[in-house]
């Protein structure tokens, strides 16, 4: 029988991280000392520690044990007897106080190795129900199909061929002809008849060359035919490709009746803002595909000459010829614009697919086109005398992460650098926007990367809320980035001008400092994100806080103990946090969706914990999941549904072959035609575990297909350590499942990147590198148990 643990079993968790951060800042944490009390009067001696502020060496030395305790707590390892000889070398050789190996002697005597409670299911934990062991479960990992590889392959060279394609500055700038060719495409009818698309190709030269770039049919959907025409599209670098979808912003409108106003747009964005205006003069000829209202050899010369004529950015251009024309009755390249624009059509599966592969709204010519946009961006030419900064911040906003958006921040960058009045302008508009009662913090927070990038002002001329914004943004930018010697500098930074934030703009410094929790968090070194948010929940002014920022406190702080794997502490803060984002909910509607974000945490954190009532909490966060399922597969509120829909994923993945969840996942299953993959977060994850659950359900090479996708949204993405860290994660499990090596390689390769910036995660490391040294399909339900990636 296991021998009692003592009161305190939880004194290293609880001590060693205030000691790290102490070591780290030169000074003694102030809560330190309380927290040493406590555990004192629980019945362990910490007199050694009242006052003892760790050197570097014994600073690192605390670090290099916390490394050992997870690598203790892993499934995966297999030699506890040497660990805990180098935690009694490394604190020994240290100087650090003997108290401490008690403490942690006695911490992982408590706390199992994740393998001794799964059940089995993919979640890692439960109900006492021991895992099989891998050679029990083993499976057959089958091999890639022919068919399989030369779609791969086709796959990333359309893929490299993209990230390929030169930059937008100075295409074209030294040429003296363009051809441009367009089409468009419009949903027939139905609830989508507001949207459409206008794509084309800029060639450089008066006439096609077929010998360059060659001819093409009209479009292909997901085939490798249509791989091979944007490959070699990509690849020409005479040929600029741009896509502008459409959306009307009445919904019940037809985006096809306004064509001739939106192709107008479109034709002005591309040759006054894509292409270069300060070039050489050059003649231009813009060819449309034809239509009923358009037909073959129907001529606008004259009228687009007038639209075009006195205004300075269209100077460089002699229009020589705009028309529409039926494609086979001439040699042009408007099949290629006709491919580009079946790209951004996600009306139907094969066009969702080669869409999300193409990665088209990443190429240099995508801009979401709207009626208003050309005068907006007109606007935008007289800011220095309009001092329009309102206009400015929505449009880069809207355009953030397009290439036109980049395009137009480093333009007003270049005209506002000496315009100090502008640029405090947007400050003070910045500040405005965070006062209102009715923010949108999620836009707050894209605006305030926009105006660092615009203002060069110095930041003791900012004040004080422009400062925190900054600050708050700059930790993401850099934790993306995977720069320790950065975040290092701007905690620092952050550090002289905490205390005037806390006298001037608390709710502002608690929003920081939860960024900061987050930078912690991203590092994977959850036990000092949780310092932070626990320094708040416990804080003399944390009752006097709004109630939602008091519910954002108690939500990190729920979710970085879940992600520690305190289960029990995780429940009870994540369910505070609930019901205070309830009652600020009902209290100030702005906040209307809010409550989802605690709930969703709630409801992962008994996933993991396998507790008995984790199907009830995944429904308060989800909704009726039968009916979520069926909103998924019509692609209703897809943004909206998007955590959603990974919250039901992983229930699926851990739970899905049992009652009450197996008839939903097979409903889901069932759907798998209408599965959409998107870009951004999380659809990495999603996809991860689409592969999973059809793994599971013995559907391999569907299954296959996933992983590749859930690698692919992540392959050409600015990716910083820790998503490195999850791609080496879904390479390593799709490695386990499939005798495929092209999954080792994605994972071999992503560890590399991620090992250097990541010290905290060393055990999961340790636990990725021994699954592909030795690949086995039983281990998969123990890898996906090691995710933590729904935390951050």
């Amino acid at each position: 029988m296991k021998a009692k643990s003592p009161a305190w079993w939880k004194a290293w968790q609880r001590i060693v991280p205030r000691l790290i951060k102490s070591g780290r800042a030169h000074r003694l944490d102030p809560h330190l000392k309380q927290v040493l009390e406590d555990i004192s009067g629980l019945g362990l001696d910490c007199k050694p520690l009242m006052d003892w502020l760790p050197n570097e060496a014994q600073t690192v030395a605390l670090q290099k044990a916390q490394v050992e305790l997870g690598k203790l707590l892993n499934p995966f390892f297999r030699t506890p007897d040497r660990a805990f000889h180098r935690v009694r070398r490394v604190l020994g050789s240290a100087g650090v106080p003997d108290v401490l190996m008690k403490a942690f002697e006695a911490n992982v005597a408590r706390r199992e190795p994740t393998s001794r409670k799964s059940n089995g299911n993919g979640n890692g934990k439960s109900n006492g129900t021991p895992a099989k062991t891998p050679a029990k479960t083993a499976r057959v990992r089958p091999k890639p199909t022919e068919k399989m590889t030369r779609s791969r392959v086709a796959q990333q060279r359309l893929e490299r061929a993209r990230l390929e394609m030169p930059s937008v500055t100075d295409w074209g700038r030294d040429s003296h002809d363009f051809l441009i060719c367009i089409d468009e495409t419009w949903p027939h009818t139905g609830k989508r008849g507001s949207e459409g698309v206008i794509a084309g190709v800029v060639w450089q030269g008066a006439r096609p060359d077929f010998s360059v770039l060659p001819a093409a049919k009209d479009h292909r959907y997901a085939t490798l035919e249509a791989y091979e025409i944007l490959e070699q599209l990509f690849r020409c670098p005479r040929a600029l490709p741009f896509i502008m979808p459409i959306r009307l912003d009445d919904r019940r409108g037809q985006a096809s009746q306004h064509y001739d106003d939106l192709l107008q747009a479109c034709i002005q964005i591309v040759l006054g803002w894509l292409l270069p205006v300060d070039g050489t003069p050059a003649q231009l000829r813009i060819w449309m595909d034809h239509d009923s209202r358009h037909p073959h050899g129907f001529d606008q010369t004259d009228f687009y000459q007038g639209l075009l004529r006195g205004t300075q950015r269209f100077a460089r251009y002699d229009i020589k010829e705009v028309a529409w024309y039926d494609l086979d009755r001439i040699d042009s390249y408007i099949a290629y614009a006709d491919q580009l624009a079946y790209l951004a059509r996600e009306s139907t599966k094969s066009n969702r697919e080669l869409g999300q592969i193409a990665k088209f709204k990443q190429l240099p010519g995508y801009v979401p086109l709207t009626m208003d946009l050309v005068q907006r961006l007109k606007r935008l030419e007289h800011l220095e005398e309009n001092g329009d900064v309102e206009t400015f911040m929505d449009l880069a906003v809207e355009l953030r992460q397009t290439r036109m958006g980049e395009l137009l921040v480093d333009d007003v960058r270049r005209r506002l650098v000496d315009r100090r009045d502008l640029q405090l302008r947007l400050l003070e508009t910045l500040d405005r926007r965070y006062q209102r009662r009715s923010r949108d913090l999620r836009k707050l927070e894209k605006a305030v990367e926009v105006v660092r990038r615009i203002v060069s002002i110095t930041p003791e001329q900012q004040g004080i809320r422009a400062r925190l914004l900054s600050t708050a943004v700059q930790f993401q930018s850099a934790t993306f980035a995977g720069d320790p010697h950065r975040v290092t500098a701007l905690i620092e930074e952050y550090e002289t001008i905490r205390e005037q934030a806390l006298e001037d703009v608390p709710d502002l410094a608690v929003e920081c400092d939860l960024h900061l929790a987050g930078v912690w968090a991203e590092q994977l070194e959850f036990d000092q994100a949780v310092l932070i948010a626990e320094d708040w929940a416990d804080d003399v002014r944390f009752p006097f806080l709004p109630r939602f920022l008091r519910a954002k406190v108690l939500t990190s702080l729920g979710r970085y103990q879940a992600a520690l794997e305190n289960f029990e502490e995780a429940e009870n803060q994540l369910q505070r946090a609930v019901q205070l984002m309830e009652a600020a909910e009902a209290a100030l509607p702005s906040l209307a969706g809010w409550r989802q974000i605690p709930a969703s945490y709630r409801a992962h954190n008994a996933i993991d914990a396998g507790a008995e009532d984790w199907y009830a909490l995944l429904s308060d966060a989800v909704g009726d999941p039968q009916v979520l399922v069926e909103e998924l597969a019509s692609h209703k509120q897809a943004k909206t549904n998007r955590y959603r829909h990974r919250l039901l994923l992983r229930a699926m993945a851990a739970f899905g072959r049992q009652s009450p969840l197996a008839e939903v996942t097979e409903k889901y299953l069932d759907r798998r035609e209408d599965w959409a993959m998107r870009e951004g977060e999380p659809w990495p994850d999603i996809a991860l575990y689409r592969a999973y659950v059809l793994w599971e359900a013995k559907e391999p090479q569907d299954a296959s297909r996933w992983f590749d996708r859930a690698l692919l949204a992540l392959a050409s993405r600015r990716c910083g350590a820790t998503l490195q860290l999850f791609s080496a994660f879904i390479g390593t499990i799709a490695y386990s499942c499939f005798d495929d090596q092209h999954f080792r390689e994605a994972a071999e390769q992503a560890l590399a990147q991620a090992e250097p910036k990541l010290p905290a995660a060393a055990a999961i490391i340790q636990s990725l590198t021994t699954a592909i040294e030795r690949p086995d399909a039983g281990r998969v339900p123990q890898l996906m148990g090691l995710l933590k990636f729904h935390y951050l």
